[in-house]
């Protein structure tokens, strides 16, 4: 897929810095605020019905109601020529995945202040009635502290749970549990969720994905993997010998096949492990962030302006040669997969 880029300036507001990635939303600039001097992060969705509808108006709202240390704040929305642009904060520590590669195997403990952060996000979200069901490492960007703090991206994809359940299997499937691969009746989103951030932190402790492996991707088949996965068959690394009781016993009630068995997000924080060294500040934040005043008191925004932005965005272009901004899944075809 072709993603519409900007070349030089998104707006009058900002200039653009450069280019990252084309991820889920479509083409990301890193740009500088022209009158404060601030770094932000602009996503790109090509203004049209195709790319822009009453879904995507309902979870930038929900997205402008989110205030917390660990979320992605979201600052505003702007129109170019022929794009919306959704305005958000930059982390400068690059994603999480780049992270582990360059610095793995984590020390334990850096791994836990890593996945506590998650996990408060998570809780918080969740208090919100909003859940995040494309959770990948790839999603959740560091700023460039020491250690980094968590900031969760591509919150435009959580779908508000209290009125809108996903119906379809989103997110990479290498994320994704085994009953959403198995397409099962009634499954409970909040613990599938759970399995992504199992999945999560296998990878945190050991620098590697708990059910792929290098042979699968060079054979041009994921079949392997997905077997692995419904199955949940997964192997320790030589080096776990180094990880401590707390870490594993953790892990392993998280990548549970039965997700009534499963750790949910609330077990997970009360977990021994989880608790070790946890920040006072980390403990009460979600509790403070719940308690904030209303988004006008940290989003310059407007809603009512927010909301006209995005409606005229979503009006046809008179130029529709190019691709929208949001990249298909990789693997729509997971039932094809499966029963392959």
């Amino acid at each position: 897929m072709t993603f519409y880029q900007e070349t030089t300036s998104t707006s009058d507001s900002y200039q653009i810095l450069h280019e990252e990635e084309a991820g889920a939303f479509g083409h990301v600039s890193v740009c500088q605020d022209v009158a404060t001097g601030a770094v932000v992060a602009v996503k790109y969705l090509k203004k049209g019905p195709s790319s822009i509808n009453d879904l995507v108006l309902s979870e930038v709202i929900a997205h402008r109601n989110l205030y917390h240390p660990n979320i992605m704040l979201l600052r505003k929305v702007i129109l170019t020529e022929t794009a919306l642009g959704i305005v958000v904060e930059h982390a400068a520590g690059g994603n999480l995945q780049d992270y582990v590669r360059d610095n793995s195997p984590l020390q334990e403990v850096d791994a836990r202040s890593i996945f506590q952060q998650i996990v408060v996000a998570l809780l918080f979200l969740e208090a919100k009635a909003v859940g995040n069901h494309g959770l990948k490492i790839e999603n959740i960007m560091l700023d460039k502290s020491t250690p980094p703090k968590v900031k969760m991206t591509d919150v435009g994809y959580f779908k508000c749970t209290e009125d809108h359940l996903p119906k379809s299997r989103v997110g990479s499937f290498g994320f994704v549990a085994p009953e959403v691969l198995l397409n099962k009746k009634d499954v409970n989103q909040k613990k599938a969720d759970c399995w992504s951030v199992g999945i999560i932190l296998y990878q945190l402790l050991y620098g590697e994905h708990p059910f792929e492996k290098p042979s699968d991707q060079e054979e041009g088949s994921v079949k392997r993997t997905l077997d692995r996965i419904v199955k949940v068959q997964y192997r320790l690394p030589s080096h776990a010998s180094s990880t401590s009781p707390e870490a594993l016993d953790l892990l392993q009630h998280i990548l549970v096949e039965d997700p009534a068995k499963r750790y949910s997000l609330q077990d997970m924080q009360a977990h021994p492990w989880f608790q070790k060294g946890l920040p006072t500040s980390l403990m009460r934040i979600n509790e403070e962030c719940l308690a904030m005043p209303e988004p006008d008191y940290y989003v310059s925004q407007p809603l009512d302006e927010m909301v006209t932005v995005i409606k005229h965005a979503m009006q046809p272009l008179d130029d529709d040669s190019f691709d929208d901004g949001f990249a298909a899944d990789d693997y729509d075809d997971i039932d094809d997969l499966m029963d392959a």
